[in-house]
């Protein structure tokens, strides 16, 4: 058996995925991080992986605040590829038998992932001996920086389609609590200024 896990795999097509599941038996696993924190995730490795990126705090969030705004203004955060999880997902199913589909994709929340009962269900899914947990191990840590509320409003209306997807797909109750918090607070909000 090989495993293979990537977030590349995320913006790839229909027909890979297909050529992927023909090689083998082959299984997915599609982890949703909720899509603000994973965007603002990937802005801060952005900015820190900079040739000149900035060491003072202040400056280093100043030239994430910048993207954020940079891409909100022209429409641009919409369009990349690894926060469109309903791109992502329906690629997927596309490529997979429908007879085979619950036996071949399982789809998680990163938000749920760190407890015994969901390493139990990966191994179980992937028909491989139960392994133990380890929630409190940390990998590829990023730079920290909280989350501006500008930053955030930004984020969340470029993402939006994100939230109303999982939500028709998976139901509010569905979604894990940092995901219907942030729907709560942010869905009425009007969009900000680009």
């Amino acid at each position: 058996m090989i495993c293979d896990i990537t977030p590349a795999y995320g913006v790839l097509n229909t027909i890979i995925y297909k050529e992927m599941q023909r090689v083998a038996p082959a299984k997915f696993l599609f982890l949703m991080r909720d899509p603000v924190d994973r965007l603002w995730s990937q802005v801060r490795m952005g900015v820190a992986a900079r040739a000149k990126a900035p060491e003072d705090p202040a400056d280093f969030e100043a030239a994430c605040l910048a993207w954020v705004r940079e891409r909100h203004r022209t429409d641009k955060i919409e369009n990349i590829h690894r926060a469109d999880y309903a791109r992502t997902l329906e690629k997927l199913e596309n490529a997979l038998p429908v007879e085979t589909r619950d036996t071949q994709l399982l789809t998680l929340f990163f938000e749920d992932l760190f407890c015994q009962a969901s390493a139990d269900r990966i191994c179980a899914f992937l028909g491989i001996a139960p392994v133990t947990a380890a929630p409190d191990k940390v990998a590829n840590p990023g730079r920290p920086l909280r989350l501006p509320e500008e930053a955030e409003a930004r984020l969340y209306d470029g993402l939006r389609a994100q939230y109303a997807f999982a939500e028709a797909r998976f139901g509010r109750a569905g979604l894990p609590a940092v995901w219907r918090d942030r729907m709560a607070r942010l869905e009425c909000v009007p969009p900000p200024r680009r």
